[in-house]
């Protein structure tokens, strides 16, 4: 059996047993795959031009990522498909895929030249001083409010942490009953 790869029209053989990406791969064919045939990146479409009925139907799992595409213009997943014949494959989607890719790259071009960087966590550190302003330091200690929003209280002297409601001038907050 063999697969004829368009616009090159390079041929090879394959067997049942191996994918047209294993195959493709293993003889020099460039088709894009970035998971490796576990049909998750949808990378490796290609469009069959003949022997369609050499092939196995789409599994479901094919079918949930390519949709019904591939009865519209006969367009499959590499990694899924597997030949009983001879089965001609048209390439040029990848390809053109691959020529846009390496037009669109765009960087950044610093006037600085970088002399060290440090990798943290997806963050880059240069090799610059920062100073550090008044705003950034903390607030001293008299300045912060407690975390009921008003002056710091002493607690120590009620029984439980809970205010006392025995003692005078109402020293903790009091509860309101809803009606």
């Amino acid at each position: 059996m063999k697969v004829k790869f368009l616009p090159e029209g390079k041929e090879i053989e394959i067997t049942p047993e191996k994918t047209l990406l294993q195959a493709a791969i293993e003889n020099g064919v460039d088709i894009k795959s970035i998971c490796k045939g576990k049909l998750i990146c949808a990378e490796c479409r290609v469009k069959v031009v003949e022997g369609e009925s050499n092939l196995l139907p789409p599994s479901k799992a094919e079918l949930n990522l390519i949709g019904t595409a591939w009865q519209l213009d006969s367009r499959r997943f590499a990694c899924q498909m597997r030949c009983f014949g001879d089965v001609t494959v048209d390439l040029t989607e990848q390809i053109q895929r691959a020529e846009s890719a390496k037009k669109n790259i765009r960087g950044y071009k610093s006037s600085r030249p970088i002399t060290e960087s440090v990798a943290v966590v997806d963050t880059m550190l240069l090799n610059e001083k920062i100073e550090a302003s008044d705003e950034s330091s903390p607030r001293p200690e008299k300045e912060r409010k407690s975390p009921q929003g008003g002056r710091n209280q002493d607690k120590s002297s009620s029984q439980g942490g809970e205010p006392s409601s025995q003692q005078g001038g109402g020293g903790g907050k009091r509860r309101r009953r809803r009606r």
